[in-house]
């Protein structure tokens, strides 16, 4: 077996590729169907939650505006959510699968594993207890 140039592991026989595995943040507006109608992908989950947070001031003034218009008189309701998604692939095969964990801003965590059953990463739990610790922080200092 000899490694040829860009990763490519060559036999007589296959050629294969060798994965890659990326994280990026996803930022997931749906509406009160629970229905997708708008994402958005940052890079660190700072980004991300501060990303959440506008768009959930953006809901909260158009739910004003419209709760003082008389022709308004439904406000829908709709949700906010940042996961943690994880994508493997390769430049032969392209994407292969992804799976997501989920933040619980509630109780400040985020799921233990991706919804393809791998284990969500240190550098990615470590994301959210830097924000926790900043947030709190925050909260005792107003």
């Amino acid at each position: 077996m000899e490694l040829a140039p860009f990763g490519v592991l060559q036999t007589k026989k296959e050629i294969v590729m060798k994965n890659e595995v990326i994280y990026e943040w996803v930022i997931e507006q749906a509406d009160e169907h629970g229905d997708i109608y708008d994402i958005d992908w940052r890079v660190t989950f700072a980004e991300a939650e501060e990303w959440r947070r506008l768009r959930l001031d953006e809901i909260e003034s158009k739910r004003e505006r419209e709760f003082f218009n008389l022709d308004q008189l439904y406000l829908p309701e709709g949700s906010v959510e940042v996961a943690s998604k994880r994508l493997v692939g390769n430049d032969l095969d392209g994407l292969q699968y992804w799976g997501y964990a989920y933040v619980d801003f509630e109780n400040q965590t985020i799921d233990a594993e991706y919804c393809s059953g791998h284990r969500v990463p240190k550098h990615v739990t470590k994301q959210i207890e830097k924000w926790k610790k900043t947030s709190n922080q925050r909260l005792q200092g107003a």
